[in-house]
């Protein structure tokens, strides 16, 4: 669900406490991350996902940086 996106569960880690930088974050979501506990698969090839790597980390970085509360965002007049 959206409005719960980077707040961590049992499973993975809060990226609002601890987003990476954007290099690394887009690296671990292409290639996926396993750290002995945890296995996240990567989406390099997955058309819903892989284009939109820097929107989802900018969406975090606003989360993470505080100007963007919990919740879903409004949407934009396009």
């Amino acid at each position: 669900m959206l409005w719960q996106v980077g707040m961590g569960s049992t499973f993975g880690p809060s990226l609002v406490e601890g987003l990476p930088d954007a290099d690394s974050f887009r690296r671990i979501v292409r290639d996926g991350k396993s750290d002995g506990n945890a296995v996240m698969k990567g989406f390099a090839d997955d058309p819903n996902i892989a284009p939109y790597i820097d929107d989802i980390y900018a969406y975090l970085r606003a989360r993470a940086d505080g100007a963007l509360p919990r919740g879903r965002p409004e949407k934009l007049e396009q």
